[in-house]
């Protein structure tokens, strides 16, 4: 009886051991389990590298994470891409030319960019201060990028944004809830319009013109508060879509990711 209770209270332990929590999406389960909600990657001197597949995120496992090992670490989104990174290039090598590398990559280098900017704004958003110079800086940066990446400033063919990068891929369905997005109609105008106008108010901007306002204005209202409110949603959607393209894109292609190693070269 001793021994049975022995053994039942080891297994018991091991089971504890093995069961995780993410600590960014919440999501739990035992790391032997077959739900698939954990993939283990690598075992790094007595430390366990394993994927949360509902957030994506990569987690760092160790002796001192918590007890019963229950408290994993979140590794950091740029180290968790490089790793994941050398991970897709050393066991699925043919998976990408180096061309196909350096095109998305460098399409993952700009967008993450993008992404880090939006946190930014998100993080100093005050509607008491709506317009400060540092609101100004980042909404600029944000809407020359969407203008840059889905619309374009040039009709030259030679000129490549996103939406070539998508098709040559055969990825250029994913754009679509952007388009969507910039079709929308505001007064006799779109909101595709007043954004490449808008980005142009800036003295920045080579194409910076005053009378540009003025004809948002009289094509939409924007110093009205309600079309103001109409127009800022329809931003921030857009927005909200880049960045859930980018992370689509990073994992459909991890090895495309850029590692320190290319941007030296």
């Amino acid at each position: 009886m001793p021994d049975r209770q022995a053994r039942h209270s080891k297994d018991c332990s091991d089971q504890l051991t093995r069961y995780i929590t993410c600590p960014k999406c919440g999501t739990s389960d035992s790391l032997d389990s077959d739900d698939g909600r954990f993939e283990k990657r690598a075992g790094i001197q007595m430390r366990t590298v394993v994927k949360c597949t509902n957030c994506k995120s990569g987690l760092l496992l160790s002796l001192f994470s918590g007890l019963f090992f229950g408290s994993p670490k979140v590794i950091s989104e740029r180290q968790w891409f490089d790793m994941e990174s050398k991970w897709s290039r050393h066991f699925d090598p043919t998976c990408m030319s180096d061309e196909d590398i350096i095109e998305l990559g460098l399409v993952l280098h700009s967008m993450f960019g993008f992404v880090h900017g939006y946190l930014r704004l998100k993080a100093i958003t005050d509607p008491t201060n709506d317009g400060s110079p540092e609101q100004s800086f980042y909404l600029n940066a944000l809407r020359t990028m969407c203008v840059n990446y889905f619309i374009g400033t040039s009709p030259r063919p030679s000129d490549v944004n996103i939406r070539n990068v998508l098709e040559h891929h055969s990825l250029h369905h994913l754009v679509h809830p952007i388009d969507e997005l910039l079709g929308t109609e505001l007064g006799s105008t779109t909101f595709k319009s007043i954004l490449t106008k808008y980005r142009n108010k800036f003295l920045t901007h080579e194409l910076f013109q005053v009378s540009n306002l003025d004809n948002i204005h009289d094509q939409f209202n924007l110093r009205r508060h309600e079309n103001w409110l109409a127009y800022h949603v329809l931003e921030q959607r857009l927005f909200n879509e880049t960045t859930k393209l980018f992370y689509d894109l990073r994992e459909r292609y991890p090895g495309a990711w850029l590692i320190p190693e290319d941007l030296r070269s």
